[in-house]
């Protein structure tokens, strides 16, 4: 499967966030979007899933058209900006109110999600007793709990420990061995010839290079 980005442009209140963006991403690959603080990294995140509308340009997704074919890609993982979470609700009661909405998974791959995200010895406990590492964990587990096709994570190391980002990373590898699109919107450049297959540099909403991440 491939997604196939031609000629997007979005225009927010008289403000340029995405210009004439092309880009074609594959399965297989781990991607990560490089730029600063408002380049346009989450922006391209948002149109990729669907939480916005190009103000021109197309997206495809298996040679069909977003909000034409389709309005969300219905096998999508997501972490865009903070995720919210019922906080009066156990993490694993959050887990199964939204595995609920498509129906696509059981109880006990729920539990072997929160094994994943090292959060089973802390399922039963109120998410507003959780720290922001384990809120980020569980962000990860929601995302990945229905193995979708394809990842979009925005910033998702943020207030994850060493061992927490691992457990990340290893994730993203068993995703990649299925063949799926990962695709992260990161600012942390030390590791990222290790984590990444490919990338793609954003600057004013513009795609300034790409390519092999040993080229960065």
């Amino acid at each position: 499967m491939n997604i196939k980005i031609k000629n997007l442009y979005k225009k927010f209140r008289n403000r340029e966030v995405l210009k004439n963006i092309n880009y074609d991403f594959y399965e297989g690959y781990k991607y990560a979007i490089i730029g600063p603080n408002g380049s346009g990294k989450t922006m391209l995140l948002k149109a990729l899933s669907g939480l916005i509308i190009p103000s021109q340009g197309s997206i495809y997704i298996d040679n069909k058209e977003m909000h034409k074919d389709f309005r969300f890609y219905e096998s999508l993982g997501l972490i865009i900006e903070t995720t919210k979470f019922y906080p009066n609700l156990t993490g694993y009661e959050n887990l199964k109110l939204l595995a609920s909405i498509r129906k696509k998974i059981s109880d006990e791959h729920i539990i072997k999600t929160l094994k994943e995200i090292n959060l089973l010895e802390s399922k039963d406990q109120q998410v507003k007793k959780y720290s922001l590492g384990m809120i980020q964990r569980l962000a990860i587990g929601q995302a990945i709990m229905e193995e979708p096709k394809i990842l979009l994570l925005d910033e998702p190391t943020i207030a994850l420990d060493d061992d927490s980002r691992d457990m990340l990373f290893n994730i993203l590898d068993q995703f990649k061995r299925k063949n799926k699109i990962i695709i992260v919107a990161t600012n942390e450049k030390h590791d990222l010839k290790d984590k990444y297959d490919k990338f793609v540099l954003i600057s004013d909403g513009e795609i300034k290079r790409s390519g092999d991440i040993n080229d960065y």
